[in-house]
């Protein structure tokens, strides 16, 4: 990904998994942002799948810890 600093995505392949999980969580909200503004209208996930995706990433979500 052009965006993020080839560094900083170095840390994705760290020892601190703190660190490591905080690097992950910004890629995805990088990639989010990125399906909203594609090119083509209906590329960009409505409203509802926005919120959907935003809440995976919220804090007690079952599935931010998985994967």
């Amino acid at each position: 990904m052009e965006v993020i600093d080839q560094e900083l995505l170095s840390v994705t392949k760290g020892n601190d998994e703190a660190e490591v999980l905080e690097v992950k969580e910004m890629i995805r909200y990088l990639e989010i942002t990125m399906q909203c503004v594609e090119d083509f209208a209906s590329k960009r996930p409505n409203m509802l799948q926005v919120v959907a995706m935003l809440r995976e990433l919220m804090p007690g979500s079952s599935s931010s810890n998985s994967g």
